[in-house]
């Protein structure tokens, strides 16, 4: 089996998760749709120096990526403040889906992107922390703040 095939068969037996396998091309499988073509891939270049620390950047890049799309499944007020609950259209209590493999897609992208400035500015001296600087630039090339929305 290809590493594809076993991250599928590692979504399915951990029975939830949403998994980002990191690698050349970091691929999303999401445990509602583990099979092999409907996972998502991040093939955007990224650095080729990847020092510790990068995986600690990721897994709070999509922490705020999935809360942003709880919020924007449950509309302006899916603040988890009110009566209702994150994801619940206002109104319907009905759940609205969150694509958290997209969530997934977005912060890799994010961090590939804030990688490959960091990488430019600083070459083989590059660490982990050197991306703080980048992340606002990366995420204004990605979603600028001017087009409204969460980062308006």
């Amino acid at each position: 089996p290809t590493s594809v095939d076993l991250l599928a068969e590692l979504t399915v037996a951990m029975a939830g998760p949403t998994v980002v396998q990191k690698g050349l091309v970091d691929v999303v499988c999401d445990p509602s749709k583990p099979s092999v073509s409907d996972m998502v891939a991040c093939a955007d270049e990224g650095t080729p120096k990847r020092p510790g620390g990068l995986g600690d950047f990721l897994a709070g890049s999509i922490g705020v990526h999935i809360a942003w799309a709880y919020l924007v499944a449950g509309g302006a007020q899916g603040s988890g403040q009110g009566g209702k609950e994150d994801g619940e259209a206002e109104g319907e209590g009905v759940p609205l889906p969150v694509d958290r493999a997209m969530a997934c897609h977005s912060a890799c992208v994010l961090l590939r992107r804030a990688s490959r400035a960091a990488y430019a500015r600083n070459k083989r001296a590059m660490v982990a922390p050197d991306l703080l600087c980048e992340i606002g630039p990366a995420f204004e090339e990605i979603c600028p703040a001017g087009r409204g929305g969460m980062g308006a």
